[in-house]
């Protein structure tokens, strides 16, 4: 009954608010339905930019995590920083490689032949072991080893101890 005179007692709904069939649109649900439409796209947004990827330390002095002592000291062996590397090998340093055992001394010689370009880490897993820690990783190195193109991935097992000065690289083995 469009267009009929509203009942006694009841007041007309303004014009604005009616649907083309007379009848007011179902508000609750409506505005629920709106919220939720703003909200997720909102939601969605703040996901995306809210958590940033997390940022690895460049320096040994803000390393918090033994994954993040294993990525500091590949790129000090990238930059060839030599005195961060060996600050960060326990003086019985062995090394295990398919090449043979290495000491402190003969590993610091290997990756001073090195020239890294590129290096990658990845599959993660560390595990406390008294006051060690175990970490294991897979890495691809892509450079130059003597002057000579190189790309290899190996699978590294690292022993680390807590000392008085941090953290120190007892044992590792590379596969």
């Amino acid at each position: 009954m469009r267009g009929a005179a509203p009942e006694q007692g009841a007041r007309a709904p303004p014009e604005s608010i009616l649907l083309q069939s007379g009848r007011r649109p179902p508000t609750r649900m409506f505005r629920r339905s709106h919220r939720w439409l703003i909200a997720l796209p909102l939601l969605l947004l703040s996901a995306c930019t809210m958590w940033k990827e997390q940022q690895h330390p460049d320096s040994f002095k803000n390393v918090t995590r033994l994954e993040d002592y294993e990525r500091t000291m590949w790129k000090a062996v990238q930059a060839g920083d030599w005195t961060q590397v060996r600050a960060h090998m326990s003086e019985s340093f062995v090394q295990m490689s398919p090449a043979g055992p290495r000491d402190r001394e003969a590993a610091l010689q290997h990756y001073q032949h090195m020239q890294l370009e590129d290096v990658s880490l990845g599959e993660f897993q560390t595990r406390p072991n008294g006051a060690d820690m175990v970490v294991t990783y897979s890495v691809t190195l892509r450079g130059r080893f003597e002057g000579k193109p190189v790309t290899s991935t190996a699978h590294v097992l690292t022993v680390w101890q807590s000392v008085k000065r941090g953290w120190v690289e007892i044992a590792q083995s590379v596969q």
